[in-house]
């Protein structure tokens, strides 16, 4: 379905008139489109001018002073795990 089923004008004025109409149309539903994007979607994260500072740290612990993790826990080496009973 073509968008303009009368023929185009000839005249360079009229064609120049019709160019700058649907500029005019296409900023209007560029910025109808950012609006509801806005709305919908909120913010953009990434331009955010404020960080909350509780959300910047990440408290570590121990971890952060490099302390060693037990390896009697679930991921241990096989020569160090605490023997199980047989499934058998």
């Amino acid at each position: 379905m073509p968008l303009r089923p009368d023929p185009l004008p000839q005249d360079a004025a009229q064609l120049s008139r019709i160019i700058l109409s649907l500029d005019a149309e296409n900023a209007d539903l560029k910025a109808r489109v950012a609006f509801l994007e806005q709305q919908l979607f909120g913010p953009k994260s990434e331009k955010m001018t404020t960080l909350d500072p509780a959300q910047v740290t990440l408290d570590l612990g121990d971890l952060s002073e490099g302390s060693r993790i037990p390896s009697s826990g679930p991921f241990c080496a096989p020569d160090t795990c605490p023997s199980r009973p047989s499934l058998q």
